[in-house]
């Protein structure tokens, strides 16, 4: 069974990388050093990539570590432009002598992990999926998502819609700090939006954060940098925290608790992280489940 809904789909293509470099979470707030951050994985997903074909997804083992005996439980693929797919369990396959080192599609038989096959559809090679068990979706609607991130001419990168005068003044501080910059990612059906903010630095800490404006409400994912010429937070990323690096995935609505779980590729120089991130209660964003993608050339 596929569900599709009419929604745009993301012009970023994702792959997912078994081995993590020894600079690609460099500045990476999703992965503190010396601790295990206890939020991700809390609802028992992992994030997978396609075969040549698109009728395969694999859940690299990297991406399921924690989640070694819940994997075959997989049975809903949740994929870009809001798709939703239901996926059968075909094995784990170990690393093959001739793999690459990169998790893509030309390399989908070698790299380490867990194969599933789509039951009825299928997607773009390379694309980058949630899968979960099916109690993930139960509740959950899919709405159409409109990016706001737009290609200005085929050899120059992707700009940065501004927010609003009315966005920008209803934007609370964060950590005490004034909103200094913002930009749309997305608008979400009529009244919810997505949003990138930059806050007014202290010193050498530089925060930044990922927004859900649903309404009044304001949920929040800090992203905390460190100034730095060369990576403040990203590797690579000059110093400079640029937001077209944020492409969104997918928006769900639980219409029972009134939870939001939004889908969000943060791009860097090697590569980028995956997250699936959910709305609490308390005004926050919180990781639900992260994945690592890797696209550095040969």
């Amino acid at each position: 069974m596929k569900i599709t809904i009419g929604v745009r789909k993301c012009s970023m293509v994702l792959v997912l990388f078994a081995v993590v470099s020894s600079h690609a979470w460099q500045n990476d707030p999703s992965k503190p050093a010396g601790r295990k951050n206890q939020e991700e994985e809390s609802i028992g997903g992992g994030f997978a990539f396609a075969n040549r074909a698109g009728t395969e997804l694999l859940v690299t083992d990297e991406n399921a570590r924690e989640n070694h005996a819940a994997v075959k439980t997989f049975s809903k693929a949740v994929c870009p432009g809001n798709q939703v797919f239901d996926v059968k369990f075909v094995a784990h396959q170990s690393r093959g002598k001739q793999d690459s080192g990169r998790a893509t599609s030309h390399n989908f038989t070698h790299v380490a992990g867990s194969v599933f096959r789509i039951i009825d559809g299928k997607v773009k090679a390379d694309d980058a999926c949630l899968l979960a068990p099916e109690t993930y979706i139960k509740d959950k609607r899919f709405l159409p998502m409109k990016l706001t991130n737009a290609l200005v001419k085929q050899d120059q990168p992707v700009s940065a819609l501004g927010c609003d005068a009315k966005t920008n003044g209803s934007l609370p501080r964060q950590q005490g700090r004034a909103p200094k910059d913002c930009w749309q990612l997305a608008q979400i059906g009529e009244d919810v939006r997505l949003l990138a903010v930059l806050y007014e630095p202290r010193q050498k800490d530089l925060l930044a954060g990922l927004v859900l404006a649903a309404g009044r409400q304001h949920f929040v994912y800090e992203m905390p940098g460190q100034a730095d010429a060369i990576s403040a937070w990203r590797e690579g990323d000059g110093g400079t925290f640029d937001p077209t690096t944020l492409a969104p995935l997918f928006a769900l609505h639980n219409d029972r608790d009134g939870s939001w779980d939004i889908g969000i590729s943060w791009a860097g120089e090697e590569g980028a992280n995956l997250g699936a991130y959910r709305s609490t209660g308390a005004s926050a964003l919180k990781k639900v489940v992260s994945g690592y993608v890797y696209w550095y050339p040969e």
